[in-house]
C-alpha cells in the first residue's frame, strides 16, 4: 500500500480550473509588461481584416487539434470498460513528452521561417526546417527510448500497479509520435506563410480518420487501439500537409 488517495472528479475540475486561471492571469501580467516596456507608444494601423481572415482558420485548427486529442479516449470509453479509458490517459499523458521538442523549437524558430518565407530565401529556409526536424527526430528518440527502458519501473509507482498494463500502448503511442515528427514542422512553415488553410485541411482529413479508426481499433484491440487510431491519424494528416506544402513551395519540411 503507497498511500494512494483517491480525489472526486469536482476537486480534480476544480484545481484544473484554478491552475488554469492562474496560469492565463501571470501569462497575461507578463505580456502587458513586456508590451508596455518594449513597444512605443502612437498611433498603430490596425489591420482588422487581415487578421480576422486569419483567426478563423488558426482556430479551426486549434478546435480540431483538441478533438483529435479525445476522440481516441471518447470513443475507448464508449465501447471499453473505465478502466482501459484510464490506461489511455497515462499513455497520452507519457507520450505527449515525445514532441515537447516541436513546442519549445517552434516558439524559437516560426519567427525566422516566416522572416526567411518572405524574404524569398528558400534555399536557406530548407536547411533550416530539415535541420529543426532532425533535432526533433534525435530529441524524440532519446525521450523514446527512456520511455521504453523506465515507464515499466515509474508506471506503478506514480499510478497504481494495477495500470501497468499502460507499457504496451504508451511504446506503441511513443513510437507513433516519433514518426511523427519525421514529418517535420509543415505546420509551421504553412501557418507562417500565409497557408493556414492547408492545415485547416489536413488537421479535418486526420479527425475523419481519427474518428473512423477509433471505433474499429478501440472496441477490438482497446487501448492498443486507441494509441494506433491517434498515432496512425496524426501522422497521416502531417503527411498530407507537409506534401501540399512541398506542392506549393517545394519546401522539403521532412527530416530525411
Amino acid at each position: 500500500d503507497l498511500g494512494y488517495r483517491s480525489i472526486a472528479p469536482e476537486w480534480g475540475a476544480a484545481m484544473y480550473l484554478t491552475s488554469s486561471a492562474i496560469a492565463f492571469a501571470v501569462g497575461t501580467a507578463v505580456l502587458v509588461i513586456y508590451y508596455k516596456r518594449h513597444v512605443p507608444s502612437g498611433d498603430r494601423v490596425v489591420q482588422t481584416r487581415e487578421w480576422l481572415s486569419s483567426l478563423l482558420p488558426f482556430s479551426l485548427v486549434a478546435a480540431v487539434q483538441v478533438a483529435m486529442g479525445q476522440t481516441a479516449m471518447v470513443v475507448l470509453g464508449m465501447v471499453r470498460p473505465p478502466t482501459d479509458t484510464a490506461i489511455f490517459r497515462i499513455v497520452t499523458l507519457i507520450g505527449d513528452v515525445v514532441g515537447f521538442s516541436v513546442l519549445a523549437l517552434g516558439v524559437l524558430v516560426g519567427p525566422r521561417i516566416a522572416e526567411l518565407y518572405h524574404k524569398g530565401e528558400f534555399a536557406e529556409l530548407n536547411k533550416l526546417l530539415r535541420r529543426t526536424a532532425r533535432y526533433n527526430v534525435m530529441f524524440g528518440a532519446i525521450i523514446v527510448a527512456g520511455i521504453i527502458i523506465v515507464s515499466p519501473f515509474v508506471i506503478p509507482v506514480l499510478f497504481r500497479p494495477e495500470y501497468s498494463a499502460a507499457y504496451v500502448p504508451l511504446c506503441v503511442y511513443a513510437i507513433g509520435q516519433l514518426c511523427c515528427l519525421g514529418v517535420g514542422m509543415a505546420a509551421t512553415l504553412a501557418n507562417m506563410s500565409g497557408h493556414e488553410k492547408m492545415t485547416v485541411r489536413s488537421a479535418m482529413i486526420g479527425l475523419c480518420l481519427n474518428v473512423a479508426l477509433s471505433f474499429v481499433l478501440c472496441r477490438y484491440y482497446g487501448p492498443v487501439g486507441a494509441a494506433l487510431s491517434a498515432v496512425t491519424s496524426t501522422f497521416v494528416s502531417k503527411l498530407i500537409l507537409a506534401v501540399q506544402v512541398y506542392r506549393k513551395t517545394s519546401i522539403n519540411s521532412w527530416a530525411v
